[in-house]
C-alpha cells in the first residue's frame, strides 16, 4: 500500500528477458526525463504526481470518484462477481474503500 505506483508498475521488471516491467521503467523514466516537451504541462504535472503518489492514496480516490463507482454500480458483470467475493471475504468491493479493506486483512493475516 505504500508502495508508488511507479514502483508497482516496474516491480519484477527482468532486464534480460525485457518483461512488461522493464519496459514500464523505461517510459515512466522518459517521461520524467521530457517535461520540456510536455505539450501540455498541467496534465504533465498530475501524471507525474500520480506516478509519485503512493497505491493507498489513488484507491481511496478511485473510491472517491462518483463516475467509478457508478460505472461499477451499473455493470451486471461487477455486481455479479462482488457478490461471490462478498459471500466469500464478507467485504463488498463497492463499499467505501472495499479494495484497501481487502488488501489490508489480508496483509494482517499473514504476519
Amino acid at each position: 500500500m505504500s508502495f508508488k505506483v511507479k514502483n508497482l508498475l516496474s516491480y519484477g521488471k527482468d532486464e534480460k528477458i525485457k518483461n512488461r516491467q522493464y519496459n514500464n521503467e523505461l517510459i515512466i523514466n522518459y517521461i520524467e526525463n521530457n517535461e520540456s516537451i510536455a505539450k501540455d504541462k498541467k496534465v504533465y504535472n498530475e501524471l507525474i504526481k500520480f506516478l509519485n503518489d503512493i497505491i493507498e492514496n489513488e484507491l481511496i480516490n478511485f473510491y472517491r470518484s462518483h463516475k467509478e463507482m457508478e460505472f461499477m454500480n451499473k455493470d451486471i458483470r461487477f455486481l455479479f462477481f462482488d457478490f461471490h467475493f462478498k459471500r466469500e471475504t464478507g467485504i463488498s468491493l463497492l463499499e467505501k474503500n472495499g479494495f484497501i479493506k481487502i488488501l489490508t486483512k489480508k496483509y494482517k493475516s499473514n504476519n
